[in-house]
């Protein structure tokens, strides 16, 4: 039977694996994805400043 010394070093190997993986997999935003999320941000702060504007201020 290994020992627990060895079981924690393959342990570790393959969670360092799977990182590896996730992270070369994982991409990122294109330039279209981020000026799509741009604009929508810009639309929300828009639209919440006039909702806010039309408010009457109080007393």
């Amino acid at each position: 039977m290994p020992s627990p010394e060895w079981i924690w070093g393959i342990a570790i190997v393959i969670l360092g694996g799977a990182l590896a993986y996730g992270l070369m997999r994982a991409r990122g935003r294109t330039p279209t994805e981020k000026r799509q999320t741009d604009i929508a941000t810009k639309e929300g702060y828009r639209a919440e400043d006039l909702q806010q504007k039309s408010k009457p201020l109080p007393e």
